[in-house]
Parts: structure tokens; C-alpha cells; sequence
């Protein structure tokens, strides 16, 4: 974990690159071009805020490529990311992380994928673009066929072409929270889910969406169907469906809003037969409970503190700092599976836990399912043996992406908004009578 691999050498042509996808942070290209090292790749590229000086600045340099110094800066800032995902790798799993590679970059190329991408891309979005100031991406692979030839199909037996389906799921907060620093007047949390009450906050109780992210976690059937149902119905950032690397919509019956998969409910029961299989959704709401366990109500005025007492800055952790936390978090686990004492833990290592819970409470679930054939009428065997590797990578393969850590200096934020989404959701809901609990 402590080293990168070496660096792809690699002719990158702009006109290969197709814009894919993007987050907060960063942007996604897959590549379209010939090359069989690179098909069915992604690029990911991280962004940067657009201001009237940012072509300027750019433009003062005359060179295509940084200087050593900035080439060494862009390196090790873009290894802290890589390290840290792998962080939460060992949390979850290393199987749920997707292998990353570094590849070389320019200035012209990032400006020509950024020119090209501009008129297709959300316009929310377009405050910032890929940052042309660094020397290197990461290259993962395509899990949802956009770049792959033949539009992303594959050949059966009987020479036609199977569908390539996969599922992004972003299942938010698995739990409730139970912490006694919760005050008397926010208790709704224990009773409400984050989502929930957020919903309300976002989109007013008429528009809300009916999904709750505790029936997904909840391992019913019943009760899992229910809210993948009312994400395909409202899918807002949290379910994205692709066949052959294209986003499809619902329809108005419920359904999906193409005719090269099946029915709905038999993707639905996939999903959910995947899910329940793997059992990533269990570990993950365990992690998250057992990081953020005094809420953030309570590791608010510890951040205060350490921060008065110049015990913690606002700066980011190093990723050594984040691999103690991890480690001394890991440990303490060990000790409470074995039914031995467990010491009580420092403001810092609960501030560095509850901001591990922060990533893992927005990271998305991705499920590349084996290809769909055409017409078919009964889904898809998800198990071709009793063993867990195998089981995992037979019928379906599932990865964790938006895995990058959160910034430390945002805390008093999430302490803002928690409070005021809490006294959004009391003003419109004060009868405890109407407010309808979520169950874990």
C-alpha cells in the first residue's frame, strides 16, 4: 500500500477519449480508439474550479508539459488519493476496488478533452473541468461498456449479441444513529433516517422521494424490491442503470425505458439476489455505525477543541495519518470481536473515524452483471460454485467507487447541516404522531 506502480507509457490522442461521466471532484473519459492496451479503460481525471483567470494562468506557460517540481506535487497528491482508496479497501474488502493505474498526461490533451466534453456535459457541472495543471491520470477499467467495440455487446454461442448491463447503486447512510451525544432536541434522528429527513429538506414532503436507504440494507426481499422500486421511479443521484454503456431511464409503468434487457423486475431481482449473496451492504452500514459512533454532535466539539488546543489543524491528514486511524480502528475491532477491553480512544483517532465514515457513507456500489442474453426469460445464474472468490466473480462483479476522502476543513459543514436539516424536517413535522419511522 505504500507504493505506486510504475507510470503507463502511453501515446494519449484526445480524439480517443470520449467524455463518460463525472463526480464532484473529478471526470471521466473512456477511450474509443484502436489500441487493445487501452479498450475498455477509463481515465479519470481530477477537476478544478473555472475562473475568468483560469486560461490565463494556464496560457503563461508556453510548455505541454509541467515543470519537475509541479510533475513531483501532481504525483504525490494524486498517490494520496490512490493510497487512500485502498484504505478504504482494506476496510471494505480489496476485492471492491477497482485496480488503478497512473498514466502520464499534458496540458494540450486535458485542454482538448475539456473543449470537447464541455457541450455535452450537466450544466451544474460545467463550474468546474478537468485541471489541465496536472501531469497524470488514473486509468481503471470500464465497468459499464461505454467505450467497448460493438457498442459494448458481446457474442454468444449462437452468434447474437448479448446485452452488457450494469447497476450504480448509492445506498447513503445504513443506520441510525444511537449516540448519547444526540440532544433531546435532534432525538428525531434515532427515529428518522438521514435520507429521509434530507429529502424533506431538498425536495419538499410532496416531491420527496419515497425511498429509504434501510430497506435496502434491511436483507428483506420485500423491502429491498420496495426501494430499488422507488429509485427507478425517482432515481435523483442514487441508481443509475446502463445497458451497453447508455444511461436508461423508467418508464411510466415502473419499468425500464429499453427494449435490449428484461423486464424490471427481473433486473430488480437480480440486483437483489446479487446483493443479498455478496453481503457488502451488512459490512457496509456495520463500518459506518462502528466509525461514526458518537455522531456528529459529538465529534463536533471535539473537532473545536483539538483545533483550539493545537492538537489538529485544519489541514488534511497525511496518508500516514490516515493508515494509523485505520489501523488503531481495526484493532479495537479485533479486540471487541474477541471479547477483550477495549480502551477508550483519543479526539484526534475519532475525528479521523468519523471522517472514514463520511466516505463511506457516499460511496456508490457498482454491478457489472455477466451479459444479458437477448430475449431471455429467466435471470441470470448468479453462482457457479459454493466458493466466495468465485461466487463474486461468476454471475456478476461488484467494485466501490467515489471513494476519495473527505476534507477535513468541511466538519463544522456537516455539523451545519445536520442541524439544519433536522429543524427543516421538525418545523414541517412537529407531531411525533406523523412522523413516520424508519426501521434497520
Amino acid at each position: 500500500m505504500s507504493e505506486l506502480d510504475p507510470v503507463i507509457d502511453f501515446d494519449m490522442v484526445a480524439d480517443d477519449w470520449v467524455y463518460h461521466g463525472e463526480g464532484n471532484g473529478s471526470i471521466l473519459f473512456a477511450y474509443t480508439g484502436e489500441d487493445p492496451q487501452m479498450q475498455n479503460q477509463l481515465l479519470r481525471l481530477v477537476k478544478r474550479e473555472v475562473t475568468p483567470n483560469s486560461s490565463a494562468t494556464d496560457s503563461t506557460s508556453s510548455s505541454d508539459t509541467l515543470s519537475e517540481k509541479d510533475e513531483q506535487k501532481s504525483m504525490a497528491k494524486l498517490g494520496e488519493g490512490l493510497l487512500y482508496t485502498n484504505i478504504i479497501g482494506s476496510l471494505l474488502g480489496d476485492a471492491y476496488i477497482l485496480p488503478q493505474r497512473v498514466i502520464r498526461v499534458s496540458v494540450s490533451f486535458i485542454h482538448n478533452l475539456n473543449a470537447a466534453a464541455l457541450p455535452i456535459r450537466p450544466a451544474h457541472r460545467t463550474h468546474k473541468e478537468a485541471d489541465p495543471r496536472q501531469a497524470f491520470g488514473v486509468v481503471i477499467a470500464d465497468m459499464v461498456g461505454s467505450g467497448r467495440p460493438d457498442n459494448g455487446l458481446s457474442q454468444n454461442n449462437n452468434n447474437k449479441r448479448d446485452n452488457f448491463v450494469s447497476v450504480e447503486i448509492k445506498p447513503k447512510w445504513g443506520f441510525l444513529p444511537k449516540s448519547s451525544c444526540i440532544s433531546q432536541e435532534t432525538s428525531v434522528k434515532r427515529r428518522v433516517c438521514r435520507y429521509c429527513m434530507h429529502q424533506h429538506l431538498k425536495h419538499g414532503p410532496e416531491m420527496a422521494s419515497g425511498f429509504c436507504p434501510l430497506d435496502l440494507y434491511s436483507g428483506n426481499v420485500k423491502r429491498m424490491g420496495r426501494a430499488l422500486d422507488c429509485l427507478v421511479s425517482s432515481p435523483q443521484n442514487n441508481l443509475r442503470v446502463f445497458v451497453n454503456g447508455d444511461i436508461v431511464g423508467a418508464t411510466s409503468d415502473g419499468g425500464l425505458d429499453t427494449d435490449r434487457v428484461p423486464q424490471w423486475t427481473m433486473l430488480r431481482q437480480q440486483v437483489i439476489d446479487i446483493l443479498q449473496t455478496d453481503g457488502i451492504l451488512r459490512k457496509l452500514a456495520h463500518l459506518q455505525s462502528q466509525l461514526d459512533h458518537l455522531d456528529v454532535e459529538g465529534i463536533f466539539p471535539l473537532y473545536k477543541r483539538a483545533v483550539a488546543n493545537g492538537e489538529m489543524d485544519k489541514h488534511q491528514p497525511t496518508i500516514n495519518e490516515w493508515l494509523n486511524a485505520c489501523s488503531r480502528f481495526k484493532t479495537r475491532q479485533s479486540a471487541r470481536m474477541l471479547n477483550e477491553s477495549v480502551s477508550g480512544i483519543d479526539d484526534r483517532q475519532a475525528i479521523l473515524e468519523f471522517m472514514l465514515s463520511v466516505t463511506l457513507k457516499d460511496i456508490s456500489i457498482l454491478i457489472q452483471i455477466k451479459p444479458w442474453p437477448q430475449n431471455a426469460s429467466t435471470s441470470l445464474p448468479i453462482c457457479d460454485s459454493n466458493d466466495e472468490d468465485s461466487r463474486r466473480l461468476s454471475g456478476y462483479r461488484m467494485v466501490v467507487i467515489d471513494t476519495d476522502a473527505k476534507k477535513l476543513a468541511k466538519l463544522p459543514e456537516y455539523f451545519e447541516k445536520d442541524q439544519e436539516i433536522v429543524k427543516h424536517y421538525l418545523e414541517n413535522n412537529p407531531d411525533p404522531l406523523e412522523q413516520r419511522p424508519c426501521i434497520e
